[in-house]
């Protein structure tokens, strides 16, 4: 794939939560500039004339970003973000997925996983698919080798920071496919390109189960417990939305290739190129916005220090990263992604959770149907005791529940530890209070 579109999607991965354009008035005096990168106006003129010797328009997007306590604004075609990987995204409107087919500004266009429709989405709208592993981005002009070895023949050599489609990993090594030409693929180290897997904060595999990692390391991720997780067996990803790294290396300002950032603040300006007699060709902005990447009012901890605790725990809506649940020496809950506020009623308790397709949370024997609000019973217990006591032709030592799973959009699964066996029962969550149980 070409460069110019992942440039686009660096672009539409830094706008998520821009308000719209605010326009400057047009009775008054604007500064006009040499360039946009010049850091002093060059002179003023009526907002009137520039408009009527106005040549072209054209959008400039940046990223506040932090490291090491040291904020700076960058160019956002400079940086990529989770969304600047994925290849199918979620619609918050309708909670679809979304082939990406096409991306200009804050627009992206979108083949609906469904029926086909082509839709176009503004960028504010749509999150990262979990179980979209994304695409790869070269990040210098890399050879793509015909075999996954050093010395084999070099079949091709891609531009900088161009998406690739993922179609294999083998000892180390990935086989790349260019998305439009598929004829166009070979084999390159995967220290070599920029993943998907690189923004992750948890990650799924066969298991189903979300397991909390720390960073990738050529083709396995480490988690947060130490351990590491092949790339191959990687089912699903959530990733951070305030993570920002830099594809380029440059001095003003200051980028390393591969350096981490957190993003602070998103910025989109509209520059309009007009004549000044005089001056020539000079550059005014013609609207400007900002957003905050997290609000400061916003109680909670974020998403590195949750990381930081041992994870009992852990799950996210289907169609939505922003929206999950965690035990964790305590409950937290998310609504963004990035900040999660603790659930005072279950103090510092380690209890199994569920988030339903349906929006509906579990925490232990308790369920909440107003995004945790409010948290009631959905069982009773000495319905449970009886059944497993009829089961188990004994009385249980104790009950507990110790994990829960979802089947299908109205069952679930609960497992009870009894003291001396773990069983494992199934209940209709369409009911206020789920009265039948089955064994399952």
């Amino acid at each position: 794939m070409k460069s110019s579109l992942a440039g686009s999607l660096f672009c539409l991965a830094c706008l998520t939560g821009l308000p719209a354009f605010a326009a400057l008035p047009s009775e008054f005096s604007i500064k006009f500039y040499r360039s946009p990168k010049s850091l002093f106006a060059s002179g003023e003129a009526n907002r009137n004339e520039l408009d009527k010797n106005k040549t072209r328009e054209f959008f400039e997007y940046s990223l506040l970003v932090e490291r090491q306590n040291k904020r700076f604004w960058a160019p956002a075609d400079l940086l990529a973000r989770d969304l600047s990987l994925s290849a199918v995204v979620v619609s918050l409107k309708d909670e679809e997925k979304y082939k990406v087919i096409e991306a200009k500004e804050s627009w992206v266009l979108g083949e609906r996983v469904s029926d086909g429709g082509m839709i176009w989405h503004p960028i504010q709208d749509l999150i990262p698919s979990q179980d979209d592993l994304g695409m790869a981005m070269t990040l210098i002009p890399i050879p793509l080798k015909t075999e996954p070895n050093s010395k084999s023949a070099t079949k091709f050599r891609p531009q900088a920071r161009s998406l690739w489609q993922i179609l294999e990993y083998q000892d180390g090594w990935v086989l790349l496919q260019d998305p439009k030409n598929p004829s166009v693929w070979g084999f390159t180290e995967t220290d070599n390109i920029l993943l998907k897997h690189d923004f992750a904060s948890f990650v799924m595999t066969a298991s189903k189960k979300w397991i909390p990692v720390q960073y990738r390391q050529g083709s396995e991720m480490v988690t947060a417990r130490g351990g590491t997780i092949s790339l191959k067996k990687i089912k699903a990803i959530m990733t951070k939305p305030d993570l920002a790294i830099s594809t380029v290396i440059q001095d003003q300002p200051s980028l390393l290739l591969r350096q981490s950032f957190t993003i602070k603040k998103w910025a989109a300006d509209t520059w309009a190129v007009s004549k000044v007699k005089g001056h020539g060709e000079i550059f005014w902005k013609k609207s400007s916005s900002e957003a905050k990447a997290s609000d400061p009012n916003n109680e909670g901890i974020l998403i590195e220090d949750l990381l930081k605790k041992e994870i009992f725990s852990v799950s996210f809506h289907p169609n939505s990263s922003q929206y999950g649940i965690v035990s964790a020496h305590g409950i937290y809950m998310t609504r963004d992604g990035l900040h999660w506020q603790k659930l005072a009623q279950f103090q510092d308790q380690n209890l199994p959770v569920l988030l339903s397709g349906k929006g509906t949370i579990y925490v232990g024997d308790q369920r909440s149907t107003d995004k945790g609000k409010t948290f009631t019973p959905y069982f009773k217990w000495e319905q449970i005791a009886a059944l497993i006591s009829d089961h188990q032709k004994s009385e249980p030592r104790i009950l507990k529940v110790t994990a829960l799973e979802s089947i299908s959009s109205n069952l679930m699964r609960v497992i009870i530890d009894t003291g001396t066996r773990k069983i494992s029962l199934a209940g209709n969550t369409q009911e206020d209070s789920i009265k039948k149980w089955e064994l399952y």
